[in-house]
């Protein structure tokens, strides 16, 4: 970690690069020769975020499908920073307005999951809007969890409406328990009785 010390004025016009002077925390890590990458933050802000796969954008225009009044609708929203697939809403939507998430097997059979249900949270302003699963796989090999977020609603005469705003695959690969996990397995089982 550290901090920019000095900015050079000048930018080598073959290259578009220029020279910044960095001051760091720990300089004992440094040597001659070594190599160093880094991000500079160029703005943060607190506010509401949505996933960038949520969003449809037209150069300008962005637009979301969020819940108001009971009912799922396009809203034009103003886009803001994007960070790591996230993308800040600037105006458009409130806080409070609700999104459900779901996360679910892929066969369903191949996970225990809780809780398993619908999970309504509304969005947040001032922090992180949070879902928290126990996932528990019953089968080795390749499997793939599916987590959606949709926006929640109910129509006029009553009735649920859902729109879909996000999905996401997570691939991974459920290996067999090593030996001593298989042996500590089978002993505490003879020990129990179960």
């Amino acid at each position: 970690m550290g901090h920019v010390r000095l900015v050079n004025q000048e930018v080598d016009k073959g290259s578009r690069t220029g020279k910044v002077r960095i001051a760091l925390d720990d300089p004992s890590r440094a040597h001659v020769g070594a190599f160093a990458s880094g991000q500079v933050e160029l703005a943060r802000r607190q506010g509401l975020g949505v996933p960038a796969a949520a969003l449809e954008q037209d150069g300008d225009d962005a637009r979301l499908d969020i819940v108001h009044d009971g009912k799922v609708e396009v809203r034009h929203v103003k886009a803001g920073i994007a960070d790591g697939g996230w993308v800040e809403i600037q105006s458009g939507v409130k806080d409070g307005e609700s999104v459900v998430a779901r996360l679910s097997g892929e066969p369903r059979s191949a996970f225990a999951i809780m809780p398993d249900k619908d999970e309504p949270k509304p969005l947040n302003v001032t922090g992180d809007t949070r879902w928290d699963w126990r996932v528990t796989p019953k089968q080795e090999g390749p499997q793939r969890l599916l987590l959606e977020l949709d926006t929640a609603a109910k129509t006029p005469a009553g009735a649920a409406a859902k729109g879909n705003i996000y999905r996401h695959l997570i691939f991974i690969a459920v290996q067999p328990p090593t030996w001593y996990e298989a042996a500590r397995r089978w002993l505490f089982g003879l020990v129990s009785g179960s």
